[in-house]
């Protein structure tokens, strides 16, 4: 699997998060079945893939944090209590 992003974001060099920009995965497989039969289950393997579906559609997330138990808002700090 390969992913692209920008790496600038990733490291805080450039404003706003990282997200991809592509994703490549492969698959190789070496069988003594016809070929018909192994791309048929390729297939179904891959449309049933809970990761490639994911990054296919758009997904809600939702992240909660805790610091010793107790719930803390991570939406706009950074390291030593900065604002972003």
């Amino acid at each position: 699997m390969k992913a692209v992003f920008p790496i600038g974001e990733k490291y805080g060099v450039d404003d706003g998060a990282p997200a991809l920009e592509r994703l490549s995965m492969e698959i190789a497989v070496e069988s003594p079945h016809p070929a018909g039969d192994v791309t048929a289950i390729l297939g179904l393997a891959e449309k049933y893939c809970h990761g490639s579906q994911s990054v296919r559609q758009v997904v809600p997330v939702t992240v909660t944090a805790s610091l010793n138990g107790e719930m803390v808002d991570i939406a706009n700090e950074r390291p030593g209590g900065e604002q972003l």
